[in-house]
């Protein structure tokens, strides 16, 4: 079906390309005309996949939250630090809330929007890695998971199509106090962190080179780079939860840095 918005800014650019320099002129127009479109279709698209994102990321930790049958005072206070942590108030604070509230419904069509969410995220692997990462923070931020809890994170992995070893990857991370979820937590702070968590969070083993070290710091960096996330449609509010992943990347690589005497 023909849709102007996608043709407005060729028509008005080859219109005035015309008026203004007759038909290499209208050429010209058209072409920028394109580039206009093409930016604004850009825009609405990322706007629509940081909704969905925020949607599915409230929806689904209602759902976790019901999955034992009974939402716990406990699971609320998660989802409180969570919506903290994100620096949500006014409409978006209650937005979390419906959101969460359906999730925990007994018609939500769980798996239906979790695959409507995979569908627009298609092309940002990076993007469905930090949603499935602030997921497990927020369900796990108690620090136990329920069976039930278990088995729609690994539903979540298969329709994401991330790596089926993420969870357990992710969960070992946070039990080490790498990234905790809870108020308290201050990102790269672990006074008591080890060698071998730092080489842990940057995924690679403390026999790595030098080489393979900064190899694997400047791919993480990439991976979790606020500004690349937010294009990508990762919302707003959850930029802090980006810049704390960053952070704490960095003070790891610091202390290997400092240990192995590179720069």
């Amino acid at each position: 079906m023909f849709n102007s918005g996608h043709w407005i800014g060729k028509i008005i650019g080859f219109a005035i390309g015309m008026a203004k320099g007759g038909l290499p002129g209208a050429i010209f127009g058209a072409f920028l005309g394109h580039l206009f479109d093409s930016w604004r279709a850009g825009n609405s698209q990322a706007r629509g996949i940081q909704a969905a994102f925020f949607t599915n990321l409230f929806a689904t930790l209602g759902h976790l939250a019901k999955a034992d049958g009974h939402v716990s005072q406990a699971e609320i206070n998660q989802i409180d630090q969570l919506m903290q942590r994100m620096s949500l108030s006014g409409e978006d604070r209650n937005e979390a809330i419906r959101q969460f509230n359906r999730g925990k419904e007994a018609d939500y069509s769980f798996a239906r929007e979790i695959r409507n969410f995979a569908r627009l995220t298609v092309v940002r692997p990076d993007l469905r890695h930090m949603f499935f990462e602030i997921l497990v923070q927020a369900a796990a931020a108690d620090g136990r998971l329920a069976p039930a809890e278990v088995q729609i994170l690994r539903v979540v992995i298969k329709e994401l199509r991330l790596p089926v070893q993420l969870l357990d990857e992710l969960l070992a991370w946070f039990r080490s106090g790498r990234q905790g979820a809870g108020p308290n937590y201050q990102a790269g702070r672990n006074s008591s962190s080890s060698p071998d968590q730092d080489y842990a969070l940057l995924g690679i083993s403390n026999k790595a080179s030098d080489s393979e070290v900064k190899r694997a710091y400047r791919k993480l960096m990439s991976k979790y780079h606020p500004d690349k996330l937010i294009h990508q449609g990762l919302p707003e509010s959850a930029m802090e939860i980006a810049r704390e992943k960053t952070r704490t990347i960095n003070t790891a690589y610091d202390r290997i840095k400092a240990r192995r005497g590179f720069k």
